[in-house]
């Protein structure tokens, strides 16, 4: 299994993508029985003995093809996701927490100007591809801001709160039984 997100797409009028014709346009590609998780762009998926890269590259070409617009995909393993929700250095429970999944590695030069930077209250870290931030004043409000992440760490990225990231590692995972 898969999970591919979109960024910044139903986040107002424009760059709309329904998530009905996203589920049909993975059908269409080979991936039949996509699941999406909200509008914001969260699509679980099989894609047995296809690779990451691979997957970023057609799924991009193909949405553009059916939007109109460009959307940045980041694809991880079911694996992949799971690792991230482990390494999570921060407690959950005890403060709001956002996950930015990187699309590359990050940039060590890009690294060490965020930590020069005062992000007040804010503590973040990163973990392999994945920045983790606690957004105590919600993800509306933050100072470590998605576009601030990409233009520093020189990979796309795209950014979902803690019970999105629960939600879809469920979502990944074999039903029981």
């Amino acid at each position: 299994m898969h999970v591919a997100l979109l960024r910044s797409v139903n986040l107002g009028k424009q760059r709309k993508v329904s998530m009905a014709a996203l589920r049909a346009l993975f059908a269409d590609l080979g991936y039949p029985g996509a699941r999406t998780y909200i509008q914001s762009g969260n699509v679980v998926f099989a894609a047995p003995g296809e690779d990451e890269a691979a997957l970023v590259v057609k799924l991009r070409a193909a949405i553009e093809a059916m939007t109109g617009f460009e959307v940045a995909v980041v694809v991880r393993s079911a694996a992949a996701w799971e690792e991230a929700v482990r390494a999570c250095p921060f407690d959950p429970g005890a403060v709001n927490v956002a996950a930015a999944f990187l699309g590359a590695e990050p940039r060590p030069e890009g690294l060490a100007a965020l930590r020069a930077r005062d992000f007040g209250a804010e503590r973040w870290a990163v973990v392999g591809r994945t920045l983790y931030q606690t957004v105590p004043d919600g993800v509306k409000n933050v100072r470590l801001s998605h576009a601030l992440i990409e233009r520093q760490l020189g990979c796309p990225a795209t950014v979902r709160n803690w019970r999105t990231v629960l939600a879809v590692g469920e979502m990944l995972r074999p039903p029981a039984g």
